[in-house]
């Protein structure tokens, strides 16, 4: 399910191989996983070398956040009531939705990835960053549909920090071992060469 989220061609996969399939369904998923970073780590290692891991948008509670304790809240009707127009606005979506604003967005978060990354010769980032803008441009698209295909600042502020946050989280935790798997590719390559 994540690899065919980012297989967005109009007659099945974009990649050819074995596993590939005719035909597109509509795909709706959300994962959710709370846990340590420890056990995140843990659960999540085996996905770098095989791409999976930069298909996924990870965030982490900053430790500074913690200071102030948490409260919960719970899903009232009343809250349920409050969110509905917005799951009916997703849920009712069909057809191209295009946002100019999401777009824009989506190239100048591009160029700055370029711009702030363009002398640290990693390897990590160069993997995780085009998958992490493509997750930052559906989550424009997504709040912008749920306010009724209307753009705002709020909706902009938001998409930028979860793209830093999510490439922040991948490179924190699993960087050097992408790093590190590469380096292995690499010379195997070279010793078939």
């Amino acid at each position: 399910i994540i690899r065919k989220g980012f297989d967005r061609s109009l007659y099945g996969q974009e990649r050819v191989s074995s596993d590939a399939v005719s035909g597109v369904s509509p795909c709706r998923f959300n994962f959710t996983a709370a846990t340590t970073p420890v056990r995140a780590i843990n659960m999540c290692k085996s996905w770098v070398p095989d791409g999976t891991l930069s298909r996924c948008n990870l965030l982490t509670i900053d430790p500074n956040e913690c200071d102030e304790k948490v409260k919960y809240k719970p899903c009232t009707q009343r809250y349920k009531d409050s969110i509905a127009p917005y799951i009916e606005r997703l849920n009712n979506a069909s057809g191209l939705i295009h946002s100019k604003k999401a777009y824009q967005l989506a190239e100048r978060l591009s160029d700055q990835l370029e711009d702030t990354y363009a002398g640290t010769d990693s390897e990590s980032i160069k993997t995780f960053a085009p998958r992490a803008i493509t997750i930052a441009y559906w989550k424009a698209m997504i709040l912008y549909i749920m306010a009724g295909q209307k753009w705002s600042k709020d909706i902009e502020n938001y998409v930028e920090w979860s793209l830093k946050r999510d490439l922040w989280t991948k490179l924190n935790y699993f960087g050097k071992k992408l790093e590190e798997d590469l380096e292995l590719f690499a010379s195997k390559f070279e010793r078939v060469m």
